[in-house]
């Protein structure tokens, strides 16, 4: 019985090695296709495509937006039925596409999950690079240096950025920088895989959550280009405040798994550790 175990396992691992040198033939069809189109308009830049979901964003939608709008083409937001003034917010950005998928009312990390692992293949053939992330979560070149100048010149496939997490005492506001009205805190929970390239990269894997991921294809890492920025915590009011919100929705799935429990958290234990993120935080450079 163990030794039809192993060769099942055997057997598996050889069907997934084949599928993955038979997916990189066809993907060097779709960068063909980029390629040809890239060349018919005159664009010289990295094209860049990012896909994120939400629900009731609000209030940090509108940085989001400002920050990806500033160097990608497009932005898909798949939305999970807010009804607040979030997809009134994506109509405004000219660069924004809304997408709709439906949870029956409730947070469910699964079906988000599998969102985040396949929804940016439909940008094969018509972006260079791909960014799966949160809308909370916003990527930074290291030492200002323009985002599509390293996707030009990088010879990575993927790329795995110093994560932080970001608090600030009061909201921020939209007009001056995010980095000067906020501070972080090193936290390699955030160094996810948030960028790589849809020809190179087969399948990204995300394990729920997306902290890590088991990324099939060609893997060559980049690991000192750019930070990921968490911004979570934007005031102990909105942090309550979001807490409570989506402790209200979690779904049954959720509950069974055990993911999203900290949104159960007492306000005391949510304002406490908060201060002491406050005391510890540090300016991003």
């Amino acid at each position: 019985m163990k030794y039809f175990f192993d060769m099942k396992t055997i057997i598996n691992k050889i069907l997934r090695r084949l599928y993955t040198y038979f997916m990189l033939f066809v993907l060097k069809f779709y960068k063909l296709k980029l390629f040809l189109y890239k060349k018919a308009k005159g664009i010289k830049n990295p094209i860049v495509h990012v896909y994120t979901a939400a629900w009731n964003e609000e209030k940090i939608m509108p940085f989001f937006l400002k920050n990806y709008s500033a160097f990608a083409e497009k932005i898909f937001v798949y939305d999970n039925e807010s009804d607040d003034n979030t997809l009134n917010i994506i109509k405004q950005n000219p660069k924004s596409t809304i997408k709709t998928y439906k949870t029956n009312g409730t947070f469910n990390d699964v079906i988000k999950n599998n969102l985040y692992n396949n929804s940016w293949k439909q940008s094969r053939g018509k972006a260079d690079w791909v960014i799966v992330c949160d809308t909370d979560e916003l990527l930074f070149a290291k030492n200002k240096k323009d985002i599509l100048e390293i996707l030009e010149t990088t010879d990575k496939t993927i790329f795995k950025p110093e994560g932080y997490e970001m608090i600030s005492e009061k909201f921020p506001d939209i007009v001056r920088p995010l980095t000067e009205q906020t501070k972080g805190i090193k936290s390699h929970w955030f160094n996810k895989q948030i960028i790589f390239n849809p020809h190179k990269i087969v399948d990204i894997n995300y394990y729920l959550g997306c902290h890590d991921a088991d990324p099939r294809g060609i893997k060559k890492y980049g690991e000192n280009e750019f930070y990921l920025l968490h911004f979570k915590r934007m005031s102990v009011e909105y942090v309550i405040q979001r807490y409570r919100q989506l402790a209200q929705r979690l779904s049954e799935t959720n509950k069974e798994q055990k993911l999203g429990m900290h949104y159960y958290m007492k306000e005391k234990q949510i304002t406490d550790e908060f201060n002491q993120m406050l005391k510890n935080a540090k300016p991003i450079e």
